[in-house]
């Protein structure tokens, strides 16, 4: 019927389009009619809307195409891709390098250092110096603060800490060079704690944000 209301369209088309049960059809039917103009643009509309599609019926086709372009698409966030406390520089770089021996939590570091904007070299090999990697790091750990403090407010009195030293005391690979610590510290108590003895809660949230943004990033 919406097809018949095309004013523009010559008498003896629309009486012809009467008998036309589908879109398919419509070619064939006006194949030995003698077109107007109008006709002949709208039956190279028609040719055009059934060119390679494949389905039986156009208009369920062209529904289905709208609906999937309405669909929202679903993202899996699981305990797997929970934030750890403490990454070793050396062994991710390896890793990254290897990406077959990349795990969950080497994934997590690396979609904090996207959200970040620092590449991993700029933490492995700074290029200007410790104070330069120091402000920049304060830097990310401001923003990453505000952007945790925009969503949770249970608790408004911390702030994300990110810090990177080696220690040679630690278990292996821990001791050997650079690792990257995540700790979050009260503003009230002034202390803070590695990431991982957070609440379950904030960990998974925070865990969550930061892939979140990295996804959105890609």
């Amino acid at each position: 019927k919406k097809l018949l209301a095309n004013s523009a369209l010559s008498t003896d088309t629309k009486k012809i389009l009467e008998k036309s049960s589908s879109i398919r059809e419509i070619p064939e039917l006006l194949s030995d009619t003698n077109l107007t103009p109008d006709d002949q643009r709208f039956l190279d509309e028609i040719n055009e809307r059934i060119s390679g599609i494949k389905w039986a019926s156009i208009i369920k086709y062209e529904a289905y195409q709208w609906l999937m372009k309405k669909i929202p698409k679903f993202l899996y966030f699981s305990d797997y891709d929970i934030l750890p406390s403490k990454i070793n520089i050396p062994d991710l770089v390896s890793r990254i390098n290897a990406p077959e021996r990349l795990e969950s939590q080497h994934r997590a570091i690396l979609a904090l250092l996207r959200v970040a904007d620092i590449e991993i070299d700029e933490i492995e090999s700074p290029s200007e110096g410790y104070e330069h990697l120091k402000a920049q790091i304060e830097s990310v750990s401001i923003s990453l603060t505000d952007q945790i403090m925009e969503f949770w407010k249970q608790n408004e009195d911390i702030e994300v800490e990110i810090d990177i030293k080696p220690d040679s005391t630690d278990e292996s690979p821990y001791n050997n060079g650079s690792n990257l610590y995540l700790r979050i510290k009260s503003r009230k108590h002034r202390v803070g704690t590695p990431f991982d003895q957070r609440s379950s809660g904030f960990i998974w949230f925070f865990s969550f944000l930061v892939w979140f943004d990295s996804v959105k990033e890609q």
